[in-house]
């Protein structure tokens, strides 16, 4: 039985909160235990003392003192020794990295370093798991391969292996991260495996290992997954798809945008957007008249960069008459990242509308469209309309070309 099956059943009870129970039950059980332990030993040493003390309830609190200082001087004890071995282990790694560290670069050189790394993991294996992995994190390219595989001879693979089947999240999880940072095709198992995790970072971490092997063939499946999962698993495989947009504009994304639901189309132009790629996606076009606002708004966001094979310069000025308000501010925001020209008389329309952030992201736009842009916004600084003299003053102080042309205002 695999970790996450184990884990499942735990991680399933609720109370009427929506929070875990078992580790309140765990809480609760151990305080429970700590007063019934402490009742007993005070209770068995105030029987000892009452043979000398005949105050019933003075022998009492001797005992309850008495055991009061003792536990504090065994925590203090064990703070002080927690204290120690951690300096202990500190100054043992800074003594014993180094060296693996030279000795692991020696062999992604070309130097066979086994012999000397094996006697070193035989008394200080944790180091030189450290050191390892912070060697595999910093090289790339043949030396990565020659010291991932120095790490399977070592026998670190078969542990990483075993502990992604942990029962503790926070061990799978830094195990598939090193196995991750091996680069190997045949570990694909183990993270498809863990793509099923309860733990939600485990996941992304899983996506994000099999996006960096060399032949990630499933780049689909995973923009599926974050598609389909939370919007924290979307902002984490983000930039890892990235990279592979060019090969998800023609599987993963036309599928997701042609037959998916709202929230899926949504999601699916959040990550298009979050690319910031000039790609060509013919299925852009369609979401102009789709019945959601919301997709048509996202729909126009993506115009800014991605091409629908169709005239992208019509369809955004087409959008700027939605007559939804967040579709027309969506288009007003691409016409300011395009700097579209032909734009100029549907902007003088939007500076006359009622909603403070059309007319707000009307005057970016004329800003953004030069010495034309800035006369409309010059004659707008004296408006009886306070708030578009405002914004429009705003836009001219940011407008980066040559200084506008003063237009008497009549």
């Amino acid at each position: 039985m695999s970790g996450m099956r184990r884990s499942a059943p735990a991680s399933a009870l609720r109370v009427y909160d929506g929070q875990p129970l078992l580790p309140r039950a765990r809480i609760i059980l151990v305080s429970a235990s700590s007063l019934f332990a402490l009742a007993c030993s005070t209770w068995s040493i105030a029987q000892v003392f009452a043979y000398r003390i005949p105050q019933r309830a003075l022998a009492l609190a001797t005992a309850f003192i008495s055991i009061q200082s003792l536990m504090i001087a065994v925590q203090l004890g064990i703070s002080v020794s927690v204290k120690k071995c951690r300096q202990r282990a500190r100054a043992l790694a800074q003594t014993i990295q180094p060296v693996v560290r030279d000795h692991a670069a020696a062999h992604a050189a070309g130097d066979d370093r086994l012999s000397p790394l094996a006697a070193l993991a035989g008394r200080h294996r944790d180091q030189v798991e450290i050191g390892l992995i912070e060697v595999l994190t910093a090289i790339q390219g043949d030396g990565r391969r020659r010291v991932a595989l120095l790490a399977d001879q070592l026998g670190f693979v078969a542990l990483w292996r075993a502990q992604a089947s942990s029962y503790r999240g926070d061990r799978r999880r830094v195990a598939i991260e090193r196995l991750g940072k091996l680069g190997r095709s045949d570990l694909r198992p183990v993270f498809e495996t863990a793509l099923a995790d309860p733990d939600l970072l485990i996941r992304a971490t899983a996506c994000r290992s099999l996006l960096e092997l060399p032949d990630p063939a499933n780049a689909g499946d995973m923009f599926r997954l974050a598609v389909e999962g939370p919007l924290l698993l979307r902002a984490v495989l983000a930039g890892e798809l990235r990279r592979h947009s060019l090969s998800l504009r023609h599987h993963g994304v036309p599928e997701c945008l042609a037959g998916g639901q709202t929230g899926e189309i949504l999601a699916g132009l959040s990550l298009i957007e979050a690319w910031g790629r000039a790609l060509s996606i013919p299925q852009i076009a369609s979401l102009m008249i789709d019945r959601s606002v919301a997709v048509r708004a996202a729909a126009v966001r993506a115009l800014s960069f991605v091409d629908c094979g169709w005239d992208t310069e019509f369809l955004i000025l087409a959008a700027l008459d939605d007559p939804a308000p967040q579709v027309r501010l969506a288009a007003l925001n691409t016409c300011s990242r395009r700097a579209l020209a032909s734009a100029l008389p549907s902007l003088e329309r939007r500076l006359r509308e009622r909603t403070p952030e059309i007319v707000a992201a009307a005057c970016e736009a004329l800003g953004s469209l030069g010495k034309e842009g800035a006369r409309v916004l010059d004659r707008c600084i004296l408006d009886p309309d306070r708030f578009l003299a405002m914004k429009a003053t705003e836009a001219l102080a940011r407008v980066s070309t040559a200084a506008p042309v003063r237009v008497q205002a009549t």
